[in-house]
């Protein structure tokens, strides 16, 4: 899922939980997505911990 819409979502949770799936999100943030990658390529964060 991804953009800004004004009509309701449904997210089903029994396919988030039974896939053991990780949701990650961000808001009004992406002008840091260039600076966190080359902080991720440079081992400077662990997202892992």
């Amino acid at each position: 899922m991804m953009g800004f819409s004004s009509e309701p979502s449904e997210v089903i949770q029994q396919g988030i939980t039974g896939k053991e799936l990780s949701i990650f999100s961000s808001r009004l943030n992406a002008n840091k997505f260039p600076v966190v990658i080359d902080w991720l390529s440079k081992g400077l964060i662990k997202p892992e911990k």
